[in-house]
This record gives C-alpha cells, sequence and structure tokens, in this order.
C-alpha cells in the first residue's frame, strides 16, 4: 500500500513539471505575455521546460527507476 501511495506521488509530481516555469514567473515562457525582444530569452540559449522536455525527464526517471527495481530484484 505504501508502494502504491508513493507511485501515485511520484506520478503526480512529474506530471505537474510542465506547470513549473509558469510557476516561476518566466518571462520568456509566458504563452499570454511573451517577450521575444529581451536577451535572456534568445532561443539559441534559452531552453524553457515545456512539455517535450518533461516527457524526455520524465521517461529517463522511469527507466532509471525500472533498472534500480530490476538490479535490486537481481541481486536478492
Amino acid at each position: 500500500m505504501i508502494k502504491k501511495a508513493l507511485n501515485t506521488i511520484l506520478t503526480l509530481a512529474l506530471l505537474a513539471m510542465p506547470l513549473w516555469s509558469f510557476a516561476q514567473d518566466d518571462p520568456c515562457n509566458d504563452p499570454f505575455n511573451p517577450n521575444p525582444d529581451d536577451p535572456a530569452c534568445d532561443p539559441d540559449i534559452y531552453v524553457p521546460i515545456d512539455g517535450g522536455v518533461s516527457a524526455l525527464l520524465v521517461g529517463g526517471i522511469l527507466l532509471g527507476v525500472r533498472a534500480y527495481r530490476n538490479k535490486k530484484t537481481k541481486d536478492e
């Protein structure tokens, strides 16, 4: 039961990642009021954490958890 609760919490936290940049008052990632003239928002330098980046992060975390669990069961 505890494992299921922790998995649920982890899933909800990972699903909330795309909203992280909006919560940080990031002027470069505001869809309603973008500021492309700001030098800090140069697309060659600035990489927002959007859906694609979040999907890669979530995928990497899930693969790491799966590898850890497989190693743990193999050691037992």
